[in-house]
């Protein structure tokens, strides 16, 4: 029927008189047969008479000379022809313009099949933490085999462990996965620097493993411990102190080594040592509680101008602890200390240096003619893991 529609309009179209003017609704539909052929979707397969009676009637309007007019006749089988071509050789119609519809690889993939890609790829991701876990346990154990006999080469099987927990591409995520064991090979590498005193990197190395665990207490103790030789009491104390319930074994006998160190700098006449020995003595950390030895520790480092001495002892005068009371001491004591603290604020009020000025005199001049050297600047090392 398309085949015979077609011949019609051509056979309509070849009888028409030259000179008659073609109407505009004839060229339009002319015209809209051609886009409409033109806009077939690839893969129509369309027979072959059919698609080539279409290009015949196209030809066949376009030699017609101006001024014919194409009768409707001839312009409903044009337009019966290009409906006939848009349907395949089984009858059914495929789509024009207008209803082609892409589907995104988003819709063409199941919810079904997301689940399962889903489900593949974490069975892979934990496959890969427990190879690795693996491997660092065995690392871990080597460098546990020696840590007491060879500290330097516990180190370096620690190391090797850190390393392939996070080294080359691991992410924070998969890291967050080896939380127990980062903070294990960091405590076991500042174990090891301890028997090697080297304190600098058993300080790195404790507090890589309170990132990861801020209450751990071996981490604790052994940054106490470092702090302590390093002769920085005041932080080893407050590790110490916070380690007391957890671990009062090892905190007591901490704050019994800082004790012993304040009292080798208070015999030697440190006013600041002699205040710590006092308050050892005072709140029993580190030594017995004593309240008389501490108000004699404090007296010796008042006598060098200590404020804080100064006013701890005002107070066990006015309180009687450890001395006798003596209201009148007490106020003597009092107004020492707030004479000194008077007179640090006035030396503030008269103009005292900013924060940059104080550390551009106290920054190093570099060599003449040279860069400051790279020693004097804080390393970046200092933040690592490892």
């Amino acid at each position: 029927m398309a085949q015979q529609s077609v011949e019609d309009s051509v056979d309509a179209a070849a009888v028409q008189s030259e000179g008659d003017e073609v109407s505009d609704m004839a060229q339009q539909s002319v015209e809209d047969s051609v886009n409409a052929a033109a806009v077939q979707p690839q893969g129509d397969e369309v027979s072959d008479m059919a698609q080539q009676s279409v290009e015949d009637s196209v030809d066949a309007a376009a030699v017609q000379p101006e001024g014919d007019e194409v009768s409707d006749m001839a312009q409903q089988s044009v337009e019966d022809s290009v409906d006939a071509a848009a349907v395949d050789l089984e009858g059914e119609e495929r789509p024009g313009k207008q209803g082609i519809e892409l589907s995104t690889p988003e819709q063409s993939l199941a919810g079904d099949d997301i689940s399962v890609h889903e489900a593949a790829l974490e069975d892979k991701l934990k496959k890969l933490v427990e190879s690795v876990k693996t491997k660092v346990e065995s690392l871990k154990q080597k460098g546990n085999n020696i840590v007491k006999t060879d500290p330097a080469g516990a180190i370096k099987w620690y190391k090797d462990a850190l390393h392939d927990i996070s080294g080359g591409e691991r992410s924070v995520d998969i890291q967050e996965a080896f939380r127990p064991l980062l903070v294990q090979l960091n405590c076991n590498i500042a174990l090891a620097c301890l028997k090697l005193q080297d304190w600098g990197k058993a300080v790195v190395h404790c507090e890589a493993a309170l990132l990861w665990d801020p209450d751990n207490p071996k981490a604790h103790i052994r940054l106490a411990t470092a702090l302590t030789e390093l002769e920085q009491y005041e932080k080893a104390r407050d590790h110490f102190r916070r380690m007391l319930e957890k671990q009062p074994k090892e905190a007591n006998a901490g704050l019994e080594r800082l004790s012993s160190s304040f009292r080798k700098l208070a015999d030697q006449g440190d006013a600041a040592a002699q205040l710590r020995l006092g308050s050892c003595y005072e709140f029993g950390e580190g030594a017995t509680q004593d309240m008389a030895r501490a108000a004699e520790w404090y007296q010796k480092s008042a006598k060098q101008g200590n404020a804080a001495a100064q006013f701890r002892l005002g107070s066990h005068y006015a309180a009687g602890v450890g001395v006798g009371q003596d209201r009148g001491r007490a106020v003597e004591w009092y107004e020492k200390s707030a004479e000194q603290a008077r007179s640090s604020s006035a030396a503030q009020l008269k103009g005292p240096e900013s924060w940059p000025q104080r550390q551009a005199r106290s920054r190093p001049r570099p060599p003449r003619g040279g860069a400051s050297s790279a020693a004097s600047r804080p390393s970046s090392a200092f933040w690592s893991l490892v």
